[in-house]
């Protein structure tokens, strides 16, 4: 296969908008949330692989994310200076409230740990699209009672066990389409 060339090539100073997602390979989401929310997981807290003392290396690596967003957001700026930029946030993969649901029976201890990591990557991302004149595209609050946990029709991010055709922990088509109604209507509330 032939690789995508990097994205930023395709800016001109004739771009009208620009969308960018970003942030959670730089922060090792994914292996946090296979690590956290894997059913039969271990019964330790996962915050014991991340959490030393007091240093929470999720926390590290969003505040190292922080001056990395702000880089590609001054190379948008620059390629695409007249562009209207928006930074979207990630969506809620565990419950809102509680600590475990039914159908995938997650470790407990481990939701609120994820949900802050997942609050906490959307505040770094906002606070870059602010700093960086932007906008931030919130995700999470209209993906509340969407997450991991919900049956197949509602829910917009996949279990452990994802329906065909899509890879645990990433949102499916009906979560893809409820994120690009979101984004749609930032884009209309911006012009």
């Amino acid at each position: 296969p032939v690789p995508n060339p990097p994205q930023l090539d395709i800016l001109t100073a004739r771009t009208d908008f620009v969308t960018l997602g970003i942030g959670a390979n730089d922060i090792q989401f994914i292996e946090l949330i296979a690590a956290c929310l894997s059913p039969g997981g271990p019964a330790a807290p996962c915050t014991s692989k991340w959490v030393a003392g007091s240093t929470d290396l999720i926390s590290a690596y969003i505040e190292k994310a922080h001056k990395g967003l702000l880089s590609a957001l001054g190379a948008i700026r620059k390629r695409a200076p007249h562009a209207v930029v928006f930074v979207i946030g990630y969506p809620a993969v565990a419950p809102e409230r509680g600590s475990t649901c039914a159908g995938n029976k997650l470790p407990p201890a481990n939701v609120p740990y994820v949900r802050a990591k997942v609050k906490q990557l959307n505040a770094m991302l906002a606070s870059a699209a602010q700093s960086a004149g932007d906008h931030y595209v919130d995700e999470y609050t209209p993906s509340v009672g969407h997450d991991l946990c919900q049956p197949p029709a509602i829910r917009w991010i996949e279990p452990v066990d994802p329906i065909p055709s899509v890879v645990a922990f990433h949102p499916n088509a009906v979560g893809m389409a409820g994120m690009a109604r979101v984004v749609v209507q930032a884009i209309r509330a911006a012009k």
